[in-house]
């Protein structure tokens, strides 16, 4: 949406909220945002499920686990990371980033219904056409790559961490894709690396079919 317009809605929401948001201190608000960018904590299990994980940071100064609200849009980039990108030009994203404890996950649900497919691959297999073909059906939604998810899958190479605990932030990261799918179904394309890891996800969601392409 036009940043303007978008500006223009929100002052005019807060006028009937009888808060007064000059337009101008709407737009100096929206800023490009990015992993480093200062953003608004909030508890996870409070985001509507049009929010998603999009990128988890772990460091010496910390960890926090970025969202973007993606309304139902398709994705249809390489790879998530660039359709991530591309949401969080959108207005609302950059007026209300949202980051959180990642430890928040471990107390999100995991997956109610079956995730549809993962794909897991070695290098230059022709798996990125593969979810892009897949990610050209109005129905599917496909996540490719997921920074966030292959962060929790490494966690316990950068911190101490229970895998016990570790599987629970699994099982919210997935929780949260699946339900921001909502009716369409679901297929991840997972890292190189995520190959090893099939046996934990799999604990997750037993009745998802896997593929390996090679």
């Amino acid at each position: 949406p036009d940043r303007a317009a978008f500006a223009e809605k929100v002052a005019e929401m807060g006028r009937g909220a009888g808060i007064d948001m000059p337009v101008a201190d709407i737009l100096a608000a929206m800023t490009p945002r990015g992993p480093s960018t200062p953003a608004m904590p909030v508890q996870a299990a409070q985001l509507s499920p049009s929010w998603l994980p999009s990128w988890l940071s772990i460091t010496a100064q910390g960890m926090r686990l970025d969202w973007v609200y993606a309304g139902g849009e398709s994705f249809t980039a390489p790879f998530a990371d660039q359709d991530f990108a591309r949401l969080s030009a959108h207005p609302l994203n950059q007026l209300l980033p949202a980051i959180s404890d990642p430890t928040e996950l471990g107390r999100m649900p995991g997956p109610e219904t079956p995730i549809d497919g993962m794909i897991f691959h070695i290098s230059r297999c022709g798996s990125t056409l593969a979810s892009r073909m897949l990610a050209q059906v109005p129905d599917i939604l496909v996540l490719s790559e997921p920074q966030a998810l292959a962060a929790v899958l490494s966690a316990h190479n950068l911190i101490r961490i229970d895998p016990k605990v570790q599987q629970a932030w699994l099982a919210g990261v997935l929780g949260a894709y699946r339900r921001a799918a909502g009716t369409r179904r679901l297929v991840i394309k997972l890292d190189v690396d995520s190959l090893f890891d099939h046996a934990r996800l799999k604990a997750i969601t037993p009745k998802t079919p896997f593929v390996v392409l090679h």
